[in-house]
């Protein structure tokens, strides 16, 4: 179905993923489950003045458009349903909610902030600013003109600029981008340091933004831009495989030799 997880159990693939799940979706009050990111030990608890802990406007960010809650979790379920999620399933058990004001999977902002951490106090910022400690990124951006905010204010995002998605796979991510001005496109998927870009075509440098997503520089105009993951152990394996290969090559070359050699 295409659907990404917000939860995860393998951690030695997303490494800052791990920091940003438990910054952001289990609060110090909440005991962690390992290293891994999960909800397995977040429970509503039957308390007059409990709240659930998360910020729901960090869902938004993330691009989690369903939300799987117990049915008898009644304080969540009123909390959810009160700022705009929508009941889609219902059982005995579970209840499935979706979210109508989820953000864009991928979207472009024209203003970034020089900063590790998103504000966490007003996380919806980050739909129109880029929070990034890539120095790559910040050089790019500087030398492309995007505007560098020294304080923070949300901002409306521009409705003329669109990003869309053309192609999506576990490898491969097609984009195509139209923007007005120099501008930073976020792709809400984790970011790797085996992931490579071009824009039409031109290998392009992809940074960390928001702490954990994927962010590229790109001019003004219309612009198709494509993701690949290339992990670094393929390319060894060809470098051996092609070695290998070589080498049978001038073994049965020069068998005879060799074997006269060995007599």
């Amino acid at each position: 179905f295409q659907i990404p997880q917000l939860e995860c159990l393998n951690m030695n693939i997303l490494p800052t993923f791990e920091t940003f799940f438990h910054r952001h979706f289990l609060p110090p009050e909440i005991p962690k489950w390992g290293r891994f990111c999960t909800f397995f030990n977040l429970n509503e608890i039957p308390e007059k003045n409990w709240k659930l802990p998360i910020k729901l406007e960090m869902f938004d960010l993330t691009g989690t458009k369903f939300l799987v809650c117990a049915t008898y979790w009644f304080k969540t379920r009123k909390l959810l349903e009160a700022n705009g999620y929508v009941s889609v399933f219902n059982s005995q058990k579970w209840q499935i909610y979706e979210s109508k004001h989820v953000y864009p999977r991928a979207f472009a902002v024209k203003t970034f902030y020089q900063a590790r951490e998103i504000n966490v106090d007003v996380p919806q910022i980050a739909r129109s600013v880029a929070f990034t400690n890539d120095q790559e990124l910040i050089s790019q951006a500087r030398a492309a003109g995007i505007k560098e905010a020294t304080k923070l204010a949300y901002v409306a995002p521009e409705t003329h600029d669109f990003v869309t998605i053309n192609s999506y796979h576990h490898d491969t991510v097609s984009l195509n981008a139209s923007v007005d001005q120099p501008s930073i496109i976020i792709l809400s998927d984790n970011w790797h340091p085996n992931w490579r870009a071009t824009i039409d075509g031109q290998p392009a440098h992809i940074g960390i933004v928001d702490e954990t997503f994927r962010g590229i520089v790109v001019p003004s105009g219309n612009h198709t831009i494509i993701m690949h993951y290339r992990p670094k152990s393929l390319t060894m394996g060809q470098i051996v495989s092609a070695t290998a290969l070589l080498f049978l090559c001038f073994v049965l070359r020069f068998w005879k030799k060799i074997d006269k050699l060995l007599g």
